[in-house]
């Protein structure tokens, strides 16, 4: 995993395939910083069953707009001096897919 501050407090993150960059999420008393990945971020994964995909990833808020909403699609990364921490869902050949990745520095 490589991480690198970008322009605006944001960050990217490089790892397995992933090009992801962040923008700073709003800061939550007594936690790490969070980022929120952006559009433009993607991953090409050979996945089992599946073959070589290309796959966009993007952080993309619920709109509360119907009761049966299933939520936020969640793709983010919380930092820390010593770890990170990064989850993402997406959607890959029609099947959702959900990553968790935790990295000590």
């Amino acid at each position: 995993m490589r991480l690198e501050d970008t322009a605006g407090g944001g960050v990217r993150i490089r790892m397995n395939g992933c090009d992801l960059s962040m923008t700073r999420a709003p800061a939550e008393p007594d936690t790490n910083p969070h980022f929120l990945i952006v559009h433009g971020s993607a991953c090409d994964w050979d996945l089992p069953g599946a073959g070589a995909q290309h796959f966009s990833v993007e952080h993309i808020p619920d709109p509360h707009t119907h009761t049966d909403s299933t939520g936020d699609v969640e793709a983010y990364a919380n930092v820390s001096e010593r770890e990170v921490f990064l989850r993402f869902a997406a959607v890959v050949s029609d099947t959702p897919l959900d990553f968790d990745c935790e990295a000590t520095r």
